[in-house]
Protein backbone atom coordinates (compact mmCIF):
# COMPACT_ATOMS: atom_id res chain seq x y z
CA UNK A 1 0.00 0.00 0.00
CA UNK A 2 2.85 2.40 0.79
CA UNK A 3 4.34 2.09 -2.70
CA UNK A 4 0.95 2.59 -4.36
CA UNK A 5 0.28 5.74 -2.34
CA UNK A 6 3.79 7.10 -2.96
CA UNK A 7 3.64 6.37 -6.68
CA UNK A 8 0.22 8.02 -6.96
CA UNK A 9 1.44 11.18 -5.20
CA UNK A 10 4.61 11.21 -7.30
CA UNK A 11 2.69 10.78 -10.57
CA UNK A 12 0.02 13.34 -9.71
CA UNK A 13 2.54 15.95 -8.57
CA UNK A 14 4.90 15.39 -11.47
CA UNK A 15 2.34 14.92 -14.21
CA UNK A 16 -0.93 16.76 -14.54
CA UNK A 17 -4.00 15.04 -15.94
CA UNK A 18 -3.10 16.18 -19.46
CA UNK A 19 0.32 14.50 -19.33
CA UNK A 20 -1.13 11.37 -17.74
CA UNK A 21 -3.64 11.13 -20.57
CA UNK A 22 -0.85 11.81 -23.09
CA UNK A 23 1.25 8.97 -21.63
CA UNK A 24 -1.68 6.59 -22.02
CA UNK A 25 -2.40 7.77 -25.56
CA UNK A 26 1.27 7.51 -26.58
CA UNK A 27 1.46 3.92 -25.36
CA UNK A 28 -1.86 2.84 -26.86
CA UNK A 29 -0.72 4.28 -30.21
CA UNK A 30 2.88 3.00 -29.94
CA UNK A 31 4.03 1.72 -33.34
CA UNK A 32 6.35 -1.01 -32.09
CA UNK A 33 9.56 0.99 -32.27
CA UNK A 34 8.98 4.24 -30.37
CA UNK A 35 10.23 5.05 -26.88
CA UNK A 36 8.58 7.99 -25.12
CA UNK A 37 10.57 9.32 -22.15
CA UNK A 38 9.40 11.82 -19.53
CA UNK A 39 11.66 13.67 -17.14
CA UNK A 40 10.60 13.39 -13.51
CA UNK A 41 11.92 16.53 -11.86
CA UNK A 42 11.18 15.35 -8.34
CA UNK A 43 13.33 12.23 -8.76
CA UNK A 44 15.83 13.62 -11.28
CA UNK A 45 15.43 10.70 -13.68
CA UNK A 46 13.60 9.87 -16.87
CA UNK A 47 10.68 7.46 -16.86
CA UNK A 48 9.08 5.37 -19.59
CA UNK A 49 5.72 3.62 -19.49
CA UNK A 50 4.03 0.64 -21.12
CA UNK A 51 5.52 -0.40 -24.45
CA UNK A 52 8.13 2.37 -24.24
CA UNK A 53 9.31 0.87 -20.95
CA UNK A 54 9.42 -2.60 -22.53
CA UNK A 55 11.47 -1.36 -25.48
CA UNK A 56 13.86 0.51 -23.15
CA UNK A 57 14.59 -2.78 -21.37
CA UNK A 58 15.95 -4.14 -24.66
CA UNK A 59 18.83 -1.65 -24.32
CA UNK A 60 19.33 -1.12 -20.56
CA UNK A 61 18.29 -2.83 -17.32
CA UNK A 62 16.37 -0.12 -15.45
CA UNK A 63 14.27 -0.36 -12.31
CA UNK A 64 10.85 -1.69 -13.34
CA UNK A 65 7.61 -1.25 -11.38
CA UNK A 66 3.91 -1.52 -12.17
CA UNK A 67 1.68 1.53 -11.79
CA UNK A 68 -1.82 0.63 -10.65
CA UNK A 69 -2.81 4.23 -11.34
CA UNK A 70 -1.84 4.00 -15.02
CA UNK A 71 -2.32 0.22 -15.30
CA UNK A 72 1.02 -0.24 -17.03
CA UNK A 73 4.68 -0.86 -16.20
CA UNK A 74 7.03 2.03 -15.48
CA UNK A 75 10.80 2.06 -15.76
CA UNK A 76 13.05 4.61 -14.06
CA UNK A 77 16.19 5.43 -16.00
CA UNK A 78 19.33 6.67 -14.30
CA UNK A 79 21.38 9.32 -16.13
CA UNK A 80 23.84 6.66 -17.33
CA UNK A 81 21.01 4.45 -18.63
CA UNK A 82 19.50 7.48 -20.36
CA UNK A 83 22.86 8.20 -21.98
CA UNK A 84 23.03 4.60 -23.24
CA UNK A 85 19.53 4.87 -24.73
CA UNK A 86 20.40 8.15 -26.44
CA UNK A 87 23.43 6.54 -28.07
CA UNK A 88 21.53 3.48 -29.29
CA UNK A 89 18.39 5.13 -30.70
CA UNK A 90 17.41 7.88 -33.11
CA UNK A 91 15.93 11.01 -31.52
CA UNK A 92 12.65 11.95 -33.19
CA UNK A 93 11.27 14.70 -30.94
CA UNK A 94 12.23 16.73 -27.89
CA UNK A 95 10.25 19.17 -25.79
CA UNK A 96 10.78 20.42 -22.27
CA UNK A 97 11.05 17.23 -20.18
CA UNK A 98 9.98 14.88 -22.99
CA UNK A 99 11.92 12.86 -25.56
CA UNK A 100 10.73 10.58 -28.31
CA UNK A 101 13.19 8.03 -29.69
CA UNK A 102 12.94 5.38 -32.36
CA UNK A 103 14.59 1.99 -32.02
CA UNK A 104 16.78 0.80 -34.88
CA UNK A 105 14.57 -2.23 -35.47
CA UNK A 106 10.87 -2.96 -35.07
CA UNK A 107 10.35 -4.68 -31.70
CA UNK A 108 6.58 -5.14 -31.66
CA UNK A 109 4.77 -6.66 -28.72
CA UNK A 110 6.17 -10.21 -28.69
CA UNK A 111 6.90 -11.01 -25.07
CA UNK A 112 5.27 -7.84 -23.71
CA UNK A 113 2.51 -9.56 -21.71
CA UNK A 114 4.96 -12.03 -20.16
CA UNK A 115 7.27 -9.13 -19.23
CA UNK A 116 4.37 -7.20 -17.63
CA UNK A 117 3.47 -10.26 -15.53
CA UNK A 118 7.09 -10.59 -14.39
CA UNK A 119 7.16 -6.90 -13.39
CA UNK A 120 3.93 -7.35 -11.41
CA UNK A 121 5.28 -10.52 -9.74
CA UNK A 122 8.40 -8.67 -8.54
CA UNK A 123 6.47 -5.87 -6.81
CA UNK A 124 7.06 -5.70 -3.06
CA UNK A 125 3.83 -3.86 -2.20
CA UNK A 126 0.40 -4.30 -3.70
Amino acid sequence: MLFTTFSRILLLKTFGMKTRDQITLNEVMNDGKTVHLYYNEMVGCFTAYGYSAFYATHVVEPLCVFSKELQMPVVVLTPSEMKELVLSMKRVAHEDGYYQFETKAFLGDAGYEKWVESVKANMLFE
